[in-house]
């Protein structure tokens, strides 16, 4: 529990950091755009974008609202790694959920693996992007994971979770159909979805 209070004292103090400057981006963006110049102006703006979307205060309480101290600190890790890389990424946890049955250690080797395989893709794309949400739907919590990835092709997913493209099988996919399997109230579904690849976990009331 200090480690992961130390990990969202991380986060808070990058959004400090992050109002103490943005006048700053501010400044420099409004001297951009008294040079006219459209290429520097739309890489200054694309630059403070990306600034901004790393700092997200909406993480910090949806981690808070994780039920598993466990959990919840592999979530921390993965925020913080994927902020050092400016990787943005965001999550969002609604009040109440519950694994159902899931222990909280296969939730961190599943969720590890998910998080691991969509941060690697997102470093390949244009546009870097990885979002958790865990929700709550009728007798089910809902857990997507979602990310964009490299490549003029987007991969297509077999019944086995592998994948079509070339480098990108998945680390750990085999391991974490070995955890589902043990399951007959979980579902997991990995697909496209326009420029997104998206896991999708349904864990039912049992």
């Amino acid at each position: 529990l200090q480690h992961q209070q130390e990990l969202q004292n991380i986060i808070l103090q990058d959004t400090r950091v992050f109002r103490h400057n943005i006048s700053n981006l501010l400044y420099g963006f409004q001297g951009t755009l008294l040079s006219g110049d459209l290429d520097a102006i739309k890489a200054y703006y694309e630059n403070m974008t990306t600034a901004c979307q790393m700092i997200n205060n909406e993480n910090v309480s949806a981690l808070q609202r994780v039920p598993s101290a466990a959990v919840s600190t592999l979530l921390l890790h993965k925020v913080h790694a994927a902020n050092e890389e400016k990787l943005p990424m965001f999550i969002t946890v609604d009040e109440d959920i519950r694994w159902f049955g899931f222990k909280d250690e296969e939730m961190v080797q599943v969720l590890g693996i998910l998080l691991d395989n969509a941060m690697e893709a997102a470093r390949e794309s244009a546009a870097p992007f990885v979002s958790f949400e865990a929700r709550n739907v009728e007798d089910a919590l809902s857990i997507t994971i979602r990310n964009t990835c490299g490549g003029e092709e987007m991969p297509v997913f077999t019944s086995e979770m592998a994948s079509s493209k070339e480098g990108h099988e998945g680390l750990g996919l085999k391991s974490l159909r070995k955890i589902i399997k043990k399951h007959n109230h979980i579902l997991f579904n990995l697909y496209t979805r326009g420029r997104y690849v998206e896991a999708s976990l349904m864990i039912y009331k049992g």
